[in-house]
Parts: structure tokens; C-alpha cells; sequence
């Protein structure tokens, strides 16, 4: 599941020719077999690291070989390179690579699964990226989620308004027992997760009328395959309610504007 590393490169015999244009370079990596020198760690590494310098644009275009016919072999490779710097380049990589294969591309079980087995810290942050780009996403992140069998520990990543957001979609499919994983949050996290769950609702049961109901941001927040059955609601109120001792005069107030039997739940308690 892993890919090895097959040569090592140094910075100076990439840069020793006087000039460097990405057509040669990119004819030297490829000189043998179109895939082979992609399996270098060290490769991909030095690449990155000279990215840094004066060179950026060139060695930036040089990936788009690999993106193109070996994006597997590049991604898992980025993967494995315990970078210590900050890399504008990985990161674009990555981002361009992990939205590929969090899509529908042919090969985004196996390699997603190798992946995470090597670095299941860039799924998440790739799932998460690919969500607030695009919110219709969730339910595909929910599929990946559960090919993975990793719900569990995708819904204990951070931002809360992602997690929120697949976990209310993964108790609408029954993948998730919501009352108590939000309880369980609560527990963890006190009055910032519960800001972050009333934002939420705030956010999904915004009145769509006139004019705003046909932009694209309303569009994203309310995606038209989810909406929040009574059911889902019903849960957030009732745990929301068994923790009003963490809660501010603020926050109880929106709940209140949210819903206005919420005064009635806590004369009830």
C-alpha cells in the first residue's frame, strides 16, 4: 500500500543546465517509462523543494504529467513525504489530486483506502476542503466516509459546522445514533460545540422566500437532497435542552428565536 522510493535526486543534478524549462525537465523525468521516476520520494521531494526558489513555475508545470497520467502514484507519493515546511505546491497538489479522488474517479476506493492507511490526516482535510467548496458534497463524503469505515473518526474532526453537518446526514440514513454523538460532543467540547449546532440550525431552517431563495449561497446551505426531517430537529432541541446549564443568555435566546417552543422545554425539565 505503500510507494517506494526507487532513486534519490539531488537539488543540483535538476538544476545543473544554466537554464531550466519545463519541456526538458519534464522529458528527462519521462525519458525511460512514463510512470517510473513518479515512484521516487525523493524525486517528489526535491521537485517541492526547489518549487520554493526562483524556479516555481516551471517545476509547477512539470506535475502536470503526472497529474494527468499517474495521478494515483503522485498523490500517494505526497502522501508519504513527511513534510516539516510549508509547501504552497504540495498543498495545491494535494488539493487538486484529493478532489479527483473524493470524487467519482475510477479508482477512488483503492486509492482512497491506501491513502488513508498512510496519511488519514489529509483525507479529512481533503473532505473537509471539498465540502466548503462545495456543500453538495456532503453526501458523497458520506459514501467515502463509510467505504472507509472511518465515520467515527471523521466526525471527530474540526471545523464543528463540517462534522455537524455529515452527522445530521449520517443519522438521516441511520449510520449514526445522533442523540447520543451529540451528547458525547457536548460533553467534550461544552459551549462552543453548542454555539456551533444552534448556528447550524440557524443556517438550515433560514425562511427561503424572494429573491434570496435562488442564490447560490442559500442554495449550498440548504442542499435540496437533505433537508432536516422533524426527527433530526426534534434530537438537537432535546439535547440542546439537556444542557441549558452550559449555555448563555445569548445562545439560549437564539434557540428561542429558532424555536419558540423552546421556553416551554425548559419550564418542562
Amino acid at each position: 500500500g505503500t510507494v517506494p522510493s526507487t532513486s534519490t535526486v539531488s537539488a543540483a543534478s535538476i538544476t545543473s543546465s544554466s537554464s531550466l524549462s519545463s519541456s526538458n525537465l519534464a522529458t528527462s523525468l519521462s525519458s525511460s517509462s512514463p510512470n517510473n521516476p513518479w515512484y521516487s520520494l525523493a524525486l517528489i521531494e526535491t521537485l517541492l523543494r526547489l518549487a520554493e526558489t526562483e524556479h516555481h513555475a516551471v517545476l509547477r508545470s512539470v506535475f502536470d504529467s503526472p497529474i494527468k497520467h499517474c495521478p494515483e502514484l503522485l498523490l500517494l507519493g505526497l502522501a508519504q513525504i513527511k513534510a516539516t515546511w510549508n509547501n504552497v505546491l504540495r498543498a495545491e497538489l494535494v488539493s487538486i489530486l484529493l478532489s479527483m479522488f473524493l470524487g467519482n474517479h475510477i479508482n477512488s476506493s483503492q486509492v482512497i483506502h491506501k491513502l488513508w492507511n498512510i496519511n488519514p490526516a489529509m483525507v479529512i482535510r481533503g473532505m473537509i476542503e471539498m465540502y466548503y467548496k462545495d456543500q453538495s458534497s456532503l453526501s458523497r463524503l458520506l459514501d467515502v466516509a463509510q467505504d472507509l469505515k472511518a465515520l467515527p473518526s471523521i466526525l471527530d474532526a474540526r471545523p464543528f459546522s463540517f462534522v455537524i453537518d455529515l452527522a445530521a446526514l449520517a443519522s438521516h440514513r441511520e449510520y449514526l445514533y445522533l442523540e447520543k454523538w451529540l451528547q458525547d460532543r457536548l460533553f467534550d467540547h461544552g459551549a462552543p460545540f453548542a454555539a456551533a449546532c444552534i448556528a447550524y440550525l440557524k443556517e438550515k431552517l433560514k425562511p427561503q422566500t424572494g429573491a434570496a431563495a435562488s442564490s447560490s449561497a442559500i442554495q449550498k446551505v440548504h442542499p435540496p437532497h437533505f433537508p432536516l426531517s422533524p426527527e433530526i430537529l426534534a434530537t438537537f432541541f432535546k439535547v440542546l435542552h439537556s444542557n441549558t446549564p452550559i449555555l448563555s443568555p445569548s445562545l439560549m435566546e437564539e434557540l428561542r428565536q429558532i424555536n419558540p417552543k423552546f421556553p416551554n422545554f425548559e419550564a418542562e425539565g
